[in-house]
């Protein structure tokens, strides 16, 4: 039975610590498999109580919200630094504005909804905690709209692609075509993801467009 939480739990210990709370209220074998098998109204109400303990937050909702769209709606994981990067495309109101410790604000700020794994990687507590974001109950202010995520994302990557640090001087170009230079982190992303991010936008956002030759360095 360990083995089987430890699997399904993919190293959240809050899952854990509320399959274990759940177990101590059963005494058969048929409902210790159905607390193991079936959790995602145990876990709606789990995040329904964080969600509104996030609400009641007086600052910082932007970047909850932030972290909490990026994580749920990449087309990968991100690291650490790659989220660091993302977010800061995402918030920033001026060039002055920065995020001083992203793993601290996803600590701080999701409640345990995203967390960062051993490897340093972002991730949400649970497959089921992207479906309750995207369900219309729940807190309105932290709720989801798949289209709107991606159109949050698409520009941030548009956006990192567009800038200075996506354009090598003519003293590095060699070395970046040799591959000695690695590029940024959030280039990666950025480059493999952008356009499908855009296929995922509503078509009457009128305001998202790509213009010829703004990315020619993407691929």
């Amino acid at each position: 039975m360990l083995d089987n939480i430890a699997d399904t739990s993919t190293g959240c210990f809050l899952w854990v610590h509320l399959v274990l709370k759940e177990l101590q209220r059963v005494n058969t074998s048929s409902d210790i498999r159905r607390v193991l098998t079936s959790r995602s109204e145990s876990m709606d109400n789990l995040y329904s109580k964080i969600l509104s303990d996030m609400a009641d937050a007086q600052f910082g909702k932007d970047l909850t919200k932030a972290i909490l769209t990026w994580t749920a709606f990449s087309f990968r994981p991100l690291s650490l630094n790659e989220k660091h990067q993302a977010i800061e495309l995402d918030i920033s109101d001026s060039a002055n504005d920065s995020v001083n410790d992203v793993e601290r604000s996803i600590n701080t700020c999701c409640r345990n909804i995203a967390y960062v794994d051993s490897q340093k990687t972002v991730r949400l507590i649970q497959s089921t905690a992207r479906k309750f974001l995207l369900r219309q109950n729940g807190v309105t202010e932290f709720k989801i709209e798949k289209s709107d995520a991606h159109r949050r994302i698409a520009p941030a990557c548009l956006q990192y692609l567009s800038s200075s640090k996506m354009k090598a001087p003519r003293s590095r170009k060699l070395s970046l075509l040799t591959g000695a230079e690695k590029k940024p982190p959030f280039a990666d992303y950025a480059c493999k993801f952008l356009f499908q991010h855009l296929t995922l936008v509503r078509s009457t956002d009128e305001d998202i467009s790509v213009r010829p030759g703004e990315i020619s360095q993407v691929t």
